[in-house]
């Protein structure tokens, strides 16, 4: 019988939480890092996760958010994140974008989270009213 495994879709906002060196002392950091590592968790996204955390990321270095000592760091701390990267029906996103006005990038990850039937954990407080 499973241990009581929980599946979360995870967006970018709450990932970054957790990897960027200027958030990780808050207590919201802590709590989600906490999530992040226990191993009766499962992570899904959809794929351009990768790609706004990356962004992300850049422009923390950008700004100085980030030490250039600590680049390599963040990156590791991203890429040993276990995330299941799951592909989205377009159309249907797009639809569910249009209709709640949101970035076809929030919408993917509410579309996710409703499909599957799973919580979704993010920062964002449009996405969790539409919850």
């Amino acid at each position: 019988m499973a241990a009581n495994i929980k599946n979360f879709v995870l967006d970018a906002s709450f990932l970054l939480s957790v990897l960027l060196p200027d958030e990780q002392g808050t207590q919201v950091a802590k709590a989600n890092a906490k999530l992040l590592v226990d191993e009766k968790n499962n992570f899904f996204a959809p794929k351009l996760l990768e790609f706004e955390v990356l962004n992300s990321i850049k422009s923390a270095i950008v700004n100085k958010r980030i030490k250039k000592g600590s680049i390599n760091d963040v990156l590791h701390a991203f890429e040993k994140t276990r995330i299941v990267y799951v592909d989205i029906d377009r159309k249907k996103v797009l639809n569910l974008s249009i209709k709640n006005s949101l970035s076809f990038y929030d919408a993917s990850y509410l579309y996710l989270t409703r499909a599957n039937k799973t919580k979704l954990l993010t920062l964002d407080k449009k996405l969790k009213m539409l919850l």
